[in-house]
């Protein structure tokens, strides 16, 4: 197996891709190939045994845009990691993906996150905490595919967790009220239905 050294070059390199534009090199036919390719084998670096080849992949993923968004849940996963530099790359992975200037990337992104939390994911409450933050902003997203997504993923974080604390319940509590304002303000009657089913599924006897 190659060195670690090199497998965290490789995966900068990978993330560099969409950055330089992989068009330089290859057709715009292939291009998206290229990058998907580039994105699986981020995927599988994120579960190097070496904590700075992970955060290398974690901090790439964020840089491939569609192909990023799509691994959502597993920068999500990486949260759970005891690695503080692991937790952080994949944290503004996330967030990058999140402000992306194409609407799909950020419906994907933020339905990601839902599939890792709606299988009983949990994550440190302070990188959940910055999640549902960077999550709330985007219910006033211009698509309304993305703030369904969105109500969608805050009702799996609300409803994801056993634990009961004091800083738990705050979050719980920003996360209904963010949920309640899309039911009483926005304008779409498909994402008032989704934050409706997120409140139904949230156990709010925790709050």
């Amino acid at each position: 197996a190659a060195h670690w050294s090199v497998r965290a070059a490789a995966a900068k390199a990978f993330g560099r891709l969409h950055a330089q534009g992989v068009t330089s090199c290859h057709s715009d036919r292939d291009a998206p190939g290229v990058e998907a390719a580039a994105a699986a084998r981020l995927a599988a670096l994120l579960q190097d045994d070496v904590p700075d080849v992970a955060e290398a992949a974690a901090a790439a993923l964020g840089s491939l845009s569609i192909h990023g968004a799509r691994l959502a849940s597993q920068l999500a996963a990486c949260l759970e990691n005891e690695d503080l530099e692991l937790r952080v790359a994949a944290s503004e992975s996330l967030h990058r993906l999140f402000l992306a200037p194409a609407k799909d990337v950020r419906e994907a992104a933020a339905a990601g996150i839902g599939v890792f939390f709606a299988r009983g994911g949990w994550a440190p409450s302070e990188e959940v905490e910055q999640l549902v933050h960077a999550l709330a902003t985007l219910t006033q997203d211009e698509d309304r595919h993305v703030r369904e997504e969105v109500a969608k993923t805050l009702g799996s974080i609300g409803s994801c967790s056993s634990v009961v604390s004091r800083k738990w319940n705050r979050l719980l509590s920003f996360i209904l009220t963010s949920l309640l304002a899309l039911v009483q303000e926005d304008l779409a009657p498909s994402v008032q239905r989704a934050a409706v089913e997120a409140l139904g599924r949230m156990d709010l006897q925790k709050e």
